[in-house]
């Protein structure tokens, strides 16, 4: 087995599991905050040192929509994301003077071979309806004005943005291109 393989085994395995609280086993629990979190943990602890002293790095983690606002039967999934936003954040103020960025990807619902495993046509279209009733609900906040796609990706190598998640819908980029 290649190391990719092994990572989609892995990733596919532990990284999303669809349980409730009461179904799921504290070692399922475990599984799902080590490949979310204590990963990007450990990736960022060995990586810095060489970033910070270079003075000069990018860190950029994958969240999630889940990790903001939850969903039924997604509890460690969506706790292991809200982590990662704030374990991104707090390490932004710890590095930011030394050169280095940390910025922290929430993308809205994607079509992934995880996502269709992990979840019914049923429980998607649901979703995306929810989604787009929240969405339409939405209230911008004052004086912010949405990144296009490319300008979200620009702005994680060329301005010294740090810490908040950045939202990627798909659906909402297609809206404002």
């Amino acid at each position: 087995m290649t190391l990719a393989a092994a990572q989609r085994y892995f990733f596919a395995r532990h990284a999303y599991r669809r349980a409730t609280v009461a179904d799921m086993t504290a070692a399922e629990w475990d599984e799902t905050l080590d490949a979310n979190l204590k990963s990007a943990f450990l990736c960022t602890h060995f990586a810095l040192p060489h970033m910070t002293g270079q003075r000069y790095g990018r860190i950029v983690s994958i969240a999630s929509g889940l990790g903001v606002r939850g969903a039924a039967r997604s509890s460690a999934y969506a706790a292991s994301k809200a982590g990662l936003m704030a374990f991104s954040a707090s390490v932004s103020l710890e590095v930011f003077d030394h050169g280095v960025t940390v910025n922290c990807i929430a993308p809205g619902l994607t079509d992934t071979p995880l996502m269709r495993n992990a979840n019914t046509p049923e429980e998607i279209a649901a979703t995306i309806a929810g989604e787009t009733r929240r969405r339409r609900g939405a209230v911008p906040v004052p004086g912010q004005r949405r990144r296009r796609g490319r300008e979200r990706r620009d702005a994680v190598d060329e301005e010294p943005v740090t810490a908040p998640a950045l939202t990627l819908d798909p659906r909402t980029a297609r809206r404002e291109s």
